[in-house]
């Protein structure tokens, strides 16, 4: 008996586990800044609406253009997020520190420029 329950622990624990991989678990950590682009880098990310980041190179050559992000402000019970997508590169941004549209604020309830620390999962 005690086998059977140690096995199935085991085995609904490994499904947790592959769960948790198989959604990447990848967060990004960094500040939002607005900016208002002219014209995007990235023509897949035209048109996809008000809420558009840049990021830095190594995170633009990662996750490429039109990636669909979510980004995360605030903590516990206090937490707001949106879903905005990758459309401009800006080499002045390093780490998971990103640049967003007058949008991208608005959907969080910040009021521009910031910056404001955020997570965001890619």
């Amino acid at each position: 008996m005690f086998s059977k329950l140690a096995v199935a622990f085991i085995a609904a624990l490994a499904s947790n586990l592959a769960v948790v991989n198989a959604q990447g678990g990848i967060v990004e950590v960094g500040t939002l800044t607005e900016f208002n682009p002219e014209i995007f880098t990235c023509e897949s990310a035209a048109g996809t609406g008000p809420n558009i980041i840049a990021v830095s190179p190594a995170l633009l050559q990662e996750f490429t253009c039109g990636h669909s992000v979510r980004v995360i402000f605030g903590t516990g019970s206090s937490v707001v997020t949106t879903i905005a997508v990758i459309g401009a590169l800006d080499t002045s941004l390093t780490g998971g520190n990103i640049f967003g549209t007058p949008g991208v604020f608005s959907s969080l309830g910040l009021t521009p420029p910031g910056p404001f620390s955020i997570t965001w999962e890619p």
